[in-house]
């Protein structure tokens, strides 16, 4: 390894940008290495007869930039000459990934030469102040996303397959007839600025490592998840809805639990876009919820988030460390679970399970806790008996007329058949609603066989609307 690695920058026009420390260094340099010599500037290289070596055929060659970089950064990195220089087109402090590379491997003396940088020739071309808000993003990592409340700025748009994937990209933010800017060789007397809708940007001839995509923002009302979290803030706001205003944690459960379970019945009908929809109103209540508690000072959408980002990593360590993804996943929840919760007793941890749950629902939660206490049937057969039991004892009740023994009784029915539900990994909730469904399908028949036969549900026997009902069942 070098004793010492400095890294340069052409600038971002031709050889006059280059600064007189850039060029002292290259020409005192035992090494040099040149990430690209297409770049205007790089003639200086053989103006001053600078011996270097080039990385032009690593394009040619490699699979893919990751590729690149790699070999890029090792090459630098494991050259015998004392003092190194790289340098690369505009600034190295810009989207250069082999620069990062070699700054976190490298264990000796690594500089970062300031130089200018793209942006400057970016600005200077469309005409407008950079301290203005913008945000720049690398063509190439796709886990960055633009801002289309403000000017974006697409760097590394090397050739058209780079120029569609960030148009497919892009147009999930921005109308596909959005107006941008395909800037190439800017800061040079090459320089193309070329107004173009943004789904024709892959249709450009020339596209090559020199070219940037500038995206004005949008003048079409677009809403990020920071700009819906702004509209429940204006809401709620002194100018705001009088309606929205109102809204407390306690007043909001009703719309919480109906926009949760319109969501879960678009599921249901399998309709996309009615689930999108719903989704939307799911996420508006978690917003008002964070918004009023921000208020009331107790905490925010960020403290939201980072909450359950934070959970999430660290209930699948198989998912975000080093550990054994071969483990049985459901204890190893639970024993995460168990350990953030840290519960005295199993009865601790069935107190904790909801209470505003539906009541099939919370049964099967804390008969599951019980069972993973070892308190358990030993299957859906001898739990079967305690039907037959609790069937006897309604029975006896029944007569009684005492509503309280009867509801107690009728619970304990119900708490029997959902053990035996829970014990065959059948969900009774959901096993309830099919059946509720199911009767609703055959009150329909029901009905229109009797009108298909001039008759009139009211006027019938018992005897009658059975014969019917029969009919529908085998029907």
């Amino acid at each position: 390894m070098p004793e010492s690695i400095a890294i340069l920058g052409f600038g971002c026009g031709d050889k006059g940008e280059i600064t007189l420390r850039t060029l002292e260094i290259l020409r005192n340099s035992d090494a040099v290495f040149v990430r690209t010599t297409h770049h205007p500037a790089a003639e200086i290289l053989e103006e001053y007869h600078i011996p270097y070596r080039s990385f032009d055929d690593c394009y040619d060659q490699a699979d893919n930039f990751d590729d690149v970089y790699r070999t890029i950064a090792d090459t630098v990195l494991s050259c015998a000459a004392s003092k190194v220089a790289y340098i690369v087109p505009g600034s190295p402090v810009f989207a250069e990934r082999a620069v990062q590379i070699i700054r976190r491997e490298a264990t000796c003396e690594v500089r970062l030469i300031p130089a200018v940088s793209f942006l400057d020739g970016i600005f200077s071309a469309i005409g407008q102040d950079a301290g203005a808000s913008f945000k720049l993003i690398d063509a190439l990592d796709a886990a960055q996303k633009p801002d289309p409340s403000t000017t974006t700025v697409v760097c590394q748009v090397y050739d058209r397959s780079v120029a569609s994937d960030t148009k497919l990209s892009m147009m999930d933010y921005y109308p596909d007839a959005h107006p941008v800017l395909l800037i190439t060789a800017a800061g040079t007397v090459q320089e193309q600025v070329e107004r173009i809708a943004l789904y024709e940007i892959d249709r450009i001839d020339h596209i090559d490592h020199l070219t940037t995509l500038v995206i004005p923002p949008s003048e079409e009302r677009f809403y990020g998840f920071d700009g819906l979290a702004e509209i429940v803030k204006t809401l709620r706001s002194e100018d705001g809805c009088s309606w929205d205003k109102a809204q407390t944690h306690e007043s909001l459960i009703k719309y919480m639990i109906e926009e949760s379970y319109e969501a879960i019945d678009a599921i249901k009908r399998q309709d996309d876009e009615n689930l999108c929809e719903e989704l939307g109103d799911v996420l508006l209540q978690v917003l008002l919820h964070a918004q009023i508690a921000e208020e009331e000072q107790s905490f925010t959408i960020r403290d939201v988030i980072r909450t359950v980002s934070e959970k999430m990593v660290r209930r699948h360590p198989h998912v975000f460390s080093d550990t054994d993804g071969t483990v049985d996943l459901n204890a190893q929840w639970d024993q995460i679970k168990s350990e953030e919760k840290q519960y005295a007793s199993v009865s601790e941890k069935m107190a904790q399970v909801a209470k505003s749950l539906p009541a099939l629902i919370y049964a099967q939660k804390i008969q599951s806790i019980a069972a993973k206490a070892g308190f358990d049937f030993s299957g859906a057969n001898e739990a079967f008996s305690k039907i037959r039991e609790e069937t006897d004892e309604l029975e006896e009740v029944l007569s009684s007329g005492d509503r309280h023994t009867i509801s107690e009784e009728g619970g304990d029915l119900l708490f029997a058949v959902t053990n035996v539900l829970r014990l065959s990994k059948v969900a009774s909730e959901e096993s309830l609603y099919l059946s509720g469904e199911k009767f609703l399908r055959r009150f329909t028949a029901l009905e229109g066989l009797i009108r298909a036969d001039g008759l009139e549900m009211s006027a019938m026997s018992a005897e009658k609307l059975d014969y019917y009902w029969n009919l529908c069942k085998k029907t």
